[in-house]
């Protein structure tokens, strides 16, 4: 482990030359580096690694349809470079473009809430639509805030871009 060594040296010529033997230590690492990798391979061993959480998503089936109110439902359509527009009720053609808003992804949490504390939670529902150039990241990212605004599952369904919904989104961009 550690031993220390002792070397006698001559007496020099000149003064406060008090001690004829100079002392040196030397020092063997090597059990500690031993116990330093023994500690990182049990934390490495005992500590458990983040893993990975799903959401879940309810996929449309077959059966039983759940009554929707128009007036009660909201649509969100995601367009390109990260713009989000809505609209609530039912579109109507000739007035589409009156009638959609754009929004962003900061301020679509407050209009997800707003909807939820307006309407009967049994009528309550939400329609994702992406548009061709959109982002999976975006879709996610309102996937996201359904879950933060604790939007049950079965209140907010995935369904494709009307070519109404797509001219406005294609005028706004």
């Amino acid at each position: 482990m550690a031993d220390i060594t002792s070397t006698h040296l001559s007496k020099k010529k000149g003064i406060n030359n008090k001690s004829g033997h100079r002392r040196s230590t030397k020092v063997d690492l090597t059990p500690m580096v031993d116990l330093g990798f023994l500690l990182i391979t049990f934390f490495v061993f005992t500590t458990s690694m983040a893993e990975p959480k799903a959401m879940s998503l309810v996929e449309a089936h077959d059966g039983e349809s759940r009554p929707v109110k128009a007036s009660q439902s909201m649509t969100i359509l995601l367009g390109k470079k990260h713009q989000v527009f809505y609209y609530h009720g039912e579109l109507d053609n000739k007035n589409a473009k009156s009638q959609i808003n754009k929004t962003n992804l900061l301020h679509l949490r407050e209009l997800i809430v707003d909807q939820k504390k307006n309407s009967d939670p049994k009528f309550l529902m939400y329609v994702i639509k992406t548009g061709k150039e959109s982002t999976f990241g975006d879709h996610i990212n309102v996937l996201d805030e359904m879950q933060i605004c604790d939007i049950k599952s079965g209140h907010y369904a995935e369904a494709d871009i009307t070519k109404e919904e797509a001219e406005v989104l294609e005028a706004n961009n």
